[in-house]
């Protein structure tokens, strides 16, 4: 059996999509980072809120990241039909 794949150019929304995505994703883990120098250098009355603030920015970099996942597979199928 031969199996013939096709690829064609995704449509211009989807691309904008994925590049949102990553936008958000990047912007997500830097301020993840600058959580992380917050809470790593935080005086010991404010390790407690620079912790919490910390693993907020965490789940939303893992939001952000799970949302350019499925970006990246919206664009990888519209490329193959």
């Amino acid at each position: 059996m031969n199996v013939r794949t096709e690829y064609g150019s995704p449509h211009p929304a989807v691309v904008d999509a994925a590049i949102e995505a990553y936008v958000c994703w990047r912007e997500a883990c830097t301020a993840a980072r600058d959580a992380y120098r917050r809470w790593s250098s935080a005086d010991t009355a404010d390790r407690s809120l620079a912790s919490a603030a910390y693993l907020a920015a965490l789940d939303r970099e893992e939001i952000a990241a799970d949302a350019y996942a499925q970006a990246i597979g919206q664009l990888g199928d519209e490329c193959v039909y």
